[in-house]
């Protein structure tokens, strides 16, 4: 959104860093809409300072605190690459709950009938198979439509990730190269209030806008797609708390670099992830994440070590000189290396309640599986004493 590069590019001018990080947690917390609305009444004044910003932001606040809390629906539509969803998938809505919001899966036509009646009636050239598109609805409070649609996306953006974590990762090449995903949101979403449409965001994308390949049935990924739900709930129970923060930021990350285009970007989101999984929110130096990746994993090939300099390489070149050099293959790799890294994740985090046990286990897999656990073990003692 061209509201967050304004509003980041005229914090990072400010000296008055309460307000940066009170703008920060504004567009995490959903307010975008109100910043975007704030960033243009500034611009209408003639005056693009922080302190106008920030007075016209308050006058939206108070604007908005006026309004009732509404129940929403919030349907977002899936497109799919290469990924085919079959009647076996929409017979029936499914759905899980992530983070303790209820998210449904099931057919644009049954979540959202309203927006396809509305889109027949402005005569647009729609398929007949528009109402069997894959859609996403997310249950959400909030005091607009607009709101709304803010507050739904990263819920949906979790699950959608999901599924394309379940269906992609183990898979290395495919036509097209890039972008390597499966499944991602489409810039769509339709705000439903008490099965009455209220609003639509961005356009829908057509059914025949997306290739239709691999004959994937849909059932075995969802399967797995609920396994994971679980695995992440059994995560938020035992495991110290940053873990399930970080192992849902980095489903998000991961949904977002496989539909990258570009794999220098691709690269780069993958690397970024691959820092907080290392980190599990503390901030370690770029050394250590390579380090700590090279010796996660027992019995890996030994041209990893040099296929990770390599990512890292790639990053440094990225970020630090504007170089983007980065291949396909290096994009393929880096999605493999993301993949088991999060799946070790998942699996230290049902077993150990101290992030230090994580860490130490990430720094020492590829030990013999007795120094390990001795090292856990004195690891969880001296912690708990």
């Amino acid at each position: 959104m061209i509201a967050r590069q304004l509003a980041l590019e005229i914090v990072s001018r400010s000296k008055e860093f309460r307000l940066q990080y009170a703008v920060e947690n504004l567009l995490a917390s959903g307010h975008r809409a109100l910043l975007e609305q704030a960033i243009t009444d500034a611009r209408a004044s003639g005056d693009l300072s922080v302190e106008a910003i920030k007075k016209f932001m308050d006058t939206r606040l108070d604007q908005l605190r006026q309004k009732p809390l509404v129940r929403y629906d919030v349907v977002i539509p899936l497109s799919f690459n290469l990924f085919y969803v079959g009647p076996d998938m929409i017979s029936k809505n499914v759905n899980v709950n992530i983070g303790g919001n209820e998210i449904i899966l099931g057919p644009l036509g049954r979540l959202a009938p309203q927006s396809l009646s509305e889109t027949a009636k402005s005569g647009s050239k729609r398929s007949h198979l528009d109402p069997m598109i894959a859609a996403l609805s997310v249950k959400v409070q909030a005091r607009d439509s607009y709101f709304a649609a803010q507050k739904a996306w990263p819920h949906a953006n979790v699950l959608a990730s999901m599924i394309e974590f379940c269906h992609s990762w183990r898979q290395m090449m495919k036509f097209p190269p890039m972008p390597m995903g499966g499944v991602r949101l489409q810039n769509c979403a339709i705000v439903v209030d008490n099965q009455k449409l209220v609003d639509t965001y961005g356009r829908l994308e057509s059914i025949e806008d997306t290739p239709l390949g691999l004959g994937l049935r849909f059932k075995e990924v969802w399967s797995e797609v609920e396994q994971l739900e679980s695995r992440l709930r059994e995560s938020e129970k035992v495991g110290p708390r940053p873990v399930a923060s970080t192992i849902l930021e980095a489903l998000q990350i991961y949904g977002a670099a496989v539909n990258e285009l570009d794999p220098n970007f691709a690269v780069l989101r993958f690397w970024i992830g691959l820092e907080k999984m290392m980190g599990i929110g503390q901030d370690i130096r770029e050394s250590h994440v390579s380090s700590r990746l090279k010796s996660a994993f027992r019995n890996k090939p030994q041209i990893w070590d040099y296929e990770i300099e390599r990512l890292q390489e790639q990053r440094n070149k990225m970020v630090h000189r504007g170089v983007m050099q980065a291949t396909p293959e290096d994009a393929y790799f880096a999605k493999l290396l993301y993949g088991l890294t999060l799946g070790l994740l998942l699996e230290y985090s049902s077993k150990y309640s101290k992030v230090e046990s994580i860490t130490a286990s990430f720094d020492l897999g590829n030990r013999d599986g007795d120094t390990l656990s001795e090292v856990r073990a004195a690891v969880e003692h001296l912690l708990g004493t």
